[in-house]
C-alpha cells in the first residue's frame, strides 16, 4: 500500500538466502522477486527485474524477523563491524551526490536540527548523513554531528537542515561539513550533420534540331 510520504509498504516472505560476506547478500522471495544487500544499502529486484531502493534512509522502516533474538543480535552486530571496518579502510564510501566533507574536532553543529539517531562509530554516522540528505533531496551545504559516549546509547548522530553550516566549540561533539553536490555536467551538444548542398539542376534539353530545308525548284528557262 502507498503512504502519505509516497513509500510503498509491503511484507514479503523469505524462502531462501545467499550469503556472500557480513555486508552482502541476496534473499529469494516466496513472490519471486529478491531482496539484494550490500553494504548496508537494500535493493528490491521484482520477478520483472525491475529494482528499487528499500527504505534508503530509515531502518526502522524496513527489517527482518527471525525465530532467536540473540542470532539476531549477534548477526546484528557481525554486520555493523563488518560496515565500519570497511567505511574506515577506504576512507569514505563513494558518494552519489555530495563532494568530500570537511571534519572540525570538538566542534558540534549549531544549525537547526532535523533528524537523529544513534550510530556506533563516525563512519556509520557519515554514511547516515549522506543517505538522509541524499533523501530529503538537499540542495545546498549541511553539518553533520556525531555525539561520542562510553556507551552505544549516548552516541548520537544528527543530520542538521539544509544549507546549516555553522558550529561551535564542544568537545564531545565532532562536526562535519558537507558541501553542496556538484551539478551534473551538461550533455554533450547534439552533433549536428553538415549542410547539405541541395543538388544541381539537370542542364536544360536542348531544343529539336530544325526540319531539313525543302530543295530549291529548278530554274526557269
Amino acid at each position: 500500500s502507498a503512504a502519505e510520504d509516497g513509500k510503498v509498504n509491503a511484507s514479503y516472505s523469505v524462502i531462501g538466502v545467499e550469503v556472500f560476506s557480513n555486508t552482502s547478500a541476496a534473499f529469494t522471495l516466496a513472490t519471486g522477486g529478491t531482496v539484494v544487500l550490500e553494504g548496508g544499502l537494500a535493493t528490491y529486484i521484482d520477478s520483472g527485474g525491475t529494482s528499487r531502493r528499500v527504505c534508503a534512509s530509515d531502518i526502522t522502516c524496513s527489517a527482518f524477523s527471525v525465530s532467536d533474538p540473540v542470532d539476531a543480535q549477534i548477526l546484528i552486530q557481525r554486520a555493523e563491524d563488518a560496515l565500519s571496518d570497511l567505511h574506515e579502510a577506504e576512507g569514505e564510501r563513494r558518494r552519489l551526490s555530495y563532494s568530500e566533507y570537511q571534519g572540525y574536532e570538538d566542534q558540534q553543529c549549531s544549525g537547526t536540527q532535523m533528524y537523529e539517531v544513534s550510530k556506533r562509530t563516525r563512519a556509520l554516522c557519515r554514511d547516515w548523513c549522506e543517505r538522509k540528505a541524499e533523501e530529503k533531496c538537499y540542495t545546498q551545504s549541511f553539518c553533520c554531528g556525531y555525539k561520542t559516549g562510553a556507551s552505544s546509547n549516548k552516541k548520537k548522530c544528527r543530520v542538521y537542515q539544509d544549507g546549516d553550516v555553522g558550529t561551535t566549540g564542544n568537545s564531545n561533539w565532532k562536526a562535519y561539513i558537507y558541501s553542496a553536490p556538484l551539478p551534473a555536467p551538461l550533455p554533450p551538444p547534439p552533433s549536428q550533420p553538415p549542410p547539405s548542398t541541395p543538388p544541381l539542376p539537370p542542364p536544360p534539353t536542348p531544343p529539336p534540331p530544325f526540319p531539313p530545308r525543302p530543295p530549291l525548284p529548278p530554274p526557269l528557262h
